[in-house]
């Protein structure tokens, strides 16, 4: 479901912080007080919360924060918004990643009607993997102005980037 889910609008551009209370008007980040259908009502739970460094699907109501389409699709299974908070409100990218998946689809397709099972998994393995690319949270890291002086010996002896520069100033993300 990973390429599907890369066909979808993605939030670009600078975040703009909200008290947008209407999530009809929110592209984001959601911030909200909601409550889960019963299990009468919807037998199995659809809304992951992360609970102790665990993914679960919950029951009665919890506050929390969402993607905001994620949000409103789970309210047309029946979860109730309680309250939002705030948001974090985005641009809409439309079509960011749609000819990679297109093209590497038509691969994937093609490689199996061929026989060609190791290129196919390749091809299936390149879709999954950009997607995933894109969530991958940075453990550990530091994050340090530097100066211009002194950013080549930090690049070329760490796993850095420089994040911004500015007037002779470099923030700079570095693992590890």
């Amino acid at each position: 479901s990973y390429p599907a889910a890369m066909i979808e609008d993605m939030p670009i551009g600078i975040p703009r912080i909200s008290t947008d209370t209407d999530l009809n008007n929110i592209f984001g980040f959601v911030e909200a007080i909601v409550e889960a259908p019963s299990i009468e009502e919807l037998p199995v739970a659809t809304l992951p919360i992360k609970v102790k460094g665990e993914v679960v699907l919950f029951r009665g109501t919890v506050r929390y924060t969402w993607f905001s389409e994620e949000l409103k699709q789970n309210v047309g299974f029946g979860y109730k918004v309680k309250e939002i908070l705030g948001c974090v409100k985005f641009d809409r990218g439309k079509n960011l990643f749609k000819d990679f998946v297109d093209i590497n689809h038509k691969f994937k397709e093609q490689a199996g009607i061929d026989g060609d099972e190791g290129r196919r998994y390749l091809t299936k393995l390149m879709l999954n993997s950009r997607y995933g690319g894109l969530g991958i949270k940075d453990i550990d890291f530091k994050v340090r102005i530097l100066k211009d002086s002194e950013i080549e010996r930090v690049l070329l002896t760490e796993d850095a980037e420089i994040v911004y520069k500015s007037e002779g100033l470099n923030l700079v993300k570095s693992r590890g």
